[in-house]
């Protein structure tokens, strides 16, 4: 195979996207065929899909992004050649075809090219219980990255399985790679940061400043990030300041509240509004140091968090609105019996929409 080694392909990257490299690129590099990736942020994994051609092998030639509405072909690399100069996949969709067997078909026409690429499932949820489509999955999987007649090994076929929610199906669970893609960290953040900066003009910003803000976009994805730190800016003409952060944070305030599951609250106490709990107060206080960015620089881990436990009306959530309020965050207030659901797998799906 003309794949690059591991060094290679992994050159330059670090943290988050070097996570999602082992986990995604790195089956392909190995020569695994069918990856499923869970994510809500389809326009970041048609992003991955795009560097696999420069980080794994020249040899994937062409993306086929297919959905419900049809399938979209492009070309990975700019190789000089013209935009129409590759295979379009042939899915020979009539009026009476259900959406369904599209993607049956496209996945058929793709596997019988003679042109190496990716073919990306996007929204595949529903798809997912056609037998006949995992079927097909799941022998292309056993193949490997090469199609039966491409002797020579140069034209790799990539299956994508992309779903916003529906778990790897079990004939394929242990088959495939699967992966959940994590919410954006402060380096995917700081990208949007400078994105929008870049797309508006705005100088490049002071380090402390530019922390400040990817600290105040963590959680969000990065078309949310996007999107909320362009309103911000449009509505305080460009300024990265107080007024502007405090802005943003309402707008995130807006997104967290939509889950129905979570509550935003601004803190307004602070610990001179507790009588008593002297212990856990200075402790608090000794570790406010142990969450400031020096002390992740030092290698130094931040606590997991706090467990209280007594009766009611003992402090416990003042204590928690305390902190909150002595180190100037937010509080988000989880509620268990919003998770609860009378429906299989739905209370899952909640937790993992809370995390």
């Amino acid at each position: 195979m003309n794949f690059k080694t591991y060094e290679e392909a992994s050159e330059g990257l670090e943290d988050e996207h070097l996570e999602i490299f082992d986990n995604i690129l790195l089956p392909v590099l190995t020569g695994q065929s069918l990856v499923h990736i869970r994510t809500h942020e389809e326009s970041r994994l048609v992003g991955i899909c795009e560097t696999i051609s420069s980080r794994v092998s020249d040899k994937f030639r062409v993306l086929h992004v297919l959905t419900e509405a049809g399938v979209e072909s492009s070309l990975l690399l700019d190789s000089g050649a013209d935009d129409e100069d590759f295979s379009r996949l042939n899915i020979g969709r009539t009026n009476e075809e259900t959406s369904a067997n599209i993607h049956t078909r496209a996945l058929e026409s793709f596997l019988s090219s003679n042109e190496g690429g990716i073919l990306l499932v996007m929204g595949a949820d529903s798809v997912c219980r056609r037998n006949d489509f995992i079927r097909r999955l799941k022998i292309h999987a056993k193949l490997g990255l090469f199609a039966e007649n491409d002797d020579d090994e140069t034209n790799p076929k990539l299956v994508i399985l992309h779903t916003i929610s529906a778990d790897t199906p079990d004939t394929l669970s242990r088959t495939i790679q699967n992966y959940d893609l994590p919410m954006p960290r402060d380096g995917t953040l700081t990208a949007v940061v400078k994105g929008v900066c870049y797309d508006s003009n705005i100088p490049q910003l002071e380090p402390e400043i530019q922390v400040q803000w990817v600290r105040a976009l963590r959680g969000l994805t990065s078309i949310e990030a996007g999107r909320a730190l362009t309103q911000a800016l449009t509505v305080h003409n460009n300024a990265f300041n107080d007024d502007s952060l405090l802005y943003l944070q309402s707008l995130k305030r807006n997104l967290i509240q939509q889950t129905g599951i979570m509550e935003f609250h601004e803190p307004s106490t602070s610990f001179q509004d507790i009588g008593g709990l002297d212990f856990i107060i200075e402790d608090l206080k000794m570790r406010r140091s142990e969450f400031e960015l020096d002390a992740q620089d030092a290698g130094i881990k931040a606590p997991k968090g706090c467990l209280l436990v007594g009766l009611p009306g003992t402090g416990k959530s003042l204590i928690a609105q305390s902190v909150a309020g002595e180190w100037h965050l937010p509080m988000l207030e989880f509620n268990m019996a919003n998770v609860l659901d009378g429906l299989v797998g739905a209370s899952e799906q909640n937790i993992k929409k809370v995390l």
